[in-house]
């Protein structure tokens, strides 16, 4: 099943600019993490985290091109923290998952930054 988010934090321009300027040219950037699953669960949004196809670099290059900061809070792990207008996102690219042992998956370290399905969150 899948339900559609909708608050009022969805619509700050911040956050609605950050995901436009990560998905402009075949980027892909997708809200993630705690503020999606507070908000399935009503409760409030402390702060956001964004998935995206692009590499770190490219993150910040994009960032910093249209005037915001960024800094590499967690490079890597393929993590930055964008600045838009007074409000920080922590943006990581997508990594692979891979069989490292027998048992659970386990996250890679690296960033791969491929397309990630439409249906994703």
């Amino acid at each position: 099943m899948t339900e559609r988010i909708d608050q009022a934090w969805l619509s700050s321009a911040s956050l609605q600019g950050l995901l436009k300027l990560l998905s402009e040219d075949g980027g892909q950037a997708r809200i993630a993490g705690g503020a999606v699953r507070n908000a399935l669960l009503d409760q409030p949004i402390s702060d956001v985290d964004i998935a995206t196809t692009l590499i770190p670099s490219d993150v910040t290059e994009r960032l910093v091109a249209a005037g915001h900061k960024c800094v590499a809070t967690g490079i890597d792990h393929g993590t930055v923290t964008a600045i838009v207008d007074a409000d920080s996102y922590e943006v990581t690219t997508l990594r692979r998952m891979l069989r490292l042992t027998v048992g659970m998956p386990r996250l890679s370290t690296a960033p791969v930054g491929k397309p990630m399905p439409a249906a994703a969150i």
